[in-house]
């Protein structure tokens, strides 16, 4: 008998608490619709096998189905701290009796997501994967670092929950409007129970907000280098980039956990050089501790960052 699974990839991701991974909190770049599909099967018997595919827009801002539809693709990458990336992949299917299937997959990455491949690690949660099928509710943890994930999943009511014991995911293609890959592995039951499967074909490839400008394959478009200077500062830094053309940038300072500081700018730039000014101080006008604080900017189709040492 066919059935469809939930991967869930116990990787740091925020997710906005109570949804299915609708929205990933404060994200750098946002994937908004695309398809993900596998195959599974039982082993060594293979009495339990089928396969999933799901295609379509992202979930609604609420984190649920859009109205009319019965499938949802999505995700995106996020800072979760200082030179660490966590991006994620979600497809969500609903089921005629109230329950709800899809999948997740995530990677944690020492700065940005690149092609390559990743080898499944259950131990330190970089790239690891696992399934539930006709989950009752379509809903997810509101952080998928370990401790959260296992409770989330021990709560859960679900006809099966696996995750993901060996494997890769490969990386084909990744920028601000494509996001393509595949991945296999196998799977062990969590609750215990001797319960294996095989996932094997897994294929995704998602577009960014814009589906027009992204082009599988195609490199993404010119980033701004980001340069500090001086640096290390003590009490200005001044952080400078050119825009190719005018567009709207938002530049944010965090501090080595991932928390952000200070917002430097949110709005429209126009098109040359840009110099933004840092006085070490966080929103509130308080002097923040000295030390190591990354400066990330992103614009429409593009991000970077530089390190920037507030001195003593």
């Amino acid at each position: 008998m066919t059935r469809r699974y939930l991967l869930v990839a116990t990787a740091a991701l925020a997710i906005v608490a109570g949804t299915a991974a609708a929205q990933i909190a404060n994200p750098d770049t946002l994937y908004d619709g695309g398809s993900l599909s596998f195959d599974y099967v039982q082993t060594p018997i293979p009495l339990y096998s089928g396969s999933f595919a799901a295609e379509g827009g992202a979930l609604a801002p609420d984190g649920t189905l859009p109205p009319g539809a019965t499938q949802a693709v999505g995700g995106g990458s996020v800072a979760t701290e200082l030179d660490t990336v966590a991006t994620a992949v979600y497809a969500v299917v609903g089921n005629p009796d109230s329950t709800f299937d899809g999948a997740l997959i995530a990677l944690k990455t020492i700065g940005p997501l690149v092609p390559g491949s990743y080898p499944v690690d259950a131990a330190g949660g970089t790239a690891v994967f696992g399934f539930i099928d006709d989950a009752t509710e379509l809903a997810l943890p509101d952080s998928l670092d370990q401790a959260t994930i296992r409770r989330w999943l021990e709560t859960m009511t679900a006809a099966h929950k696996q995750i993901s014991i060996s494997g890769s995911i490969q990386i084909l293609a990744v920028n601000a409007d494509t996001l393509r890959g595949t991945f296999s592995g196998l799977t062990a039951d969590f609750d215990g129970s001797f319960f294996l499967v095989n996932v094997n074909l897994g294929q995704f490839a998602l577009s960014g907000a814009d589906p027009a400008v992204g082009v599988a394959g195609t490199p993404a478009a010119a980033t701004p280098r980001l340069s500090a200077w001086p640096n290390p500062f003590n009490p200005r830094a001044s952080v400078a980039f050119t825009l190719p053309r005018a567009e709207t940038v938002v530049a944010t300072v965090f501090d080595p956990a991932g928390r952000r500081v200070r917002t430097l700018h949110d709005g429209r730039l126009e098109q040359g050089e840009q110099r933004l000014q840092w006085d070490g101080r966080d929103q509130a006008g308080n002097r923040v501790p000295a030390g190591v604080y990354l400066v990330r900017a992103r614009g429409e189709r593009w991000q970077g960052s530089v390190k920037v040492v507030l001195a003593p």
